[in-house]
């Protein structure tokens, strides 16, 4: 399903109070397949937001890392990468 730029930003913002959020925004991180415009997108809508172009090592910047930055400082990861999906999974079926 395809959302339009204003229907993404009000579902984020329903999801902010949904989830009980509501006094601290969401924050994300925009994996490399993704563009980087996404990421400016989320700014001027008044989410924090960091792609991977702005990490130390860019665009070549470890699943390993971006997972444990996304887990450690709470950013919900926009990917097209389905291995951090099977990796979380993994780990899940581990810990059970």
């Amino acid at each position: 399903m395809n959302y339009s730029f204003t229907e993404t930003e009000n579902l984020l913002k329903e999801s902010t109070v949904l989830y009980g959020r509501s006094d601290q925004s969401l924050k994300f991180i925009v994996d490399a397949q993704l563009p980087k415009k996404l990421s400016d997108f989320l700014n001027s809508k008044g989410f924090d937001s960091i792609h991977t172009l702005d990490l130390p090592d860019k665009n070549a910047t470890s699943d390993r890392f971006i997972k444990e930055k996304s887990l450690s400082e709470k950013l919900v990861l926009i990917t097209k990468d389905d291995d951090f999906l099977q990796s979380f999974l993994i780990e899940k079926s581990r810990s059970s």
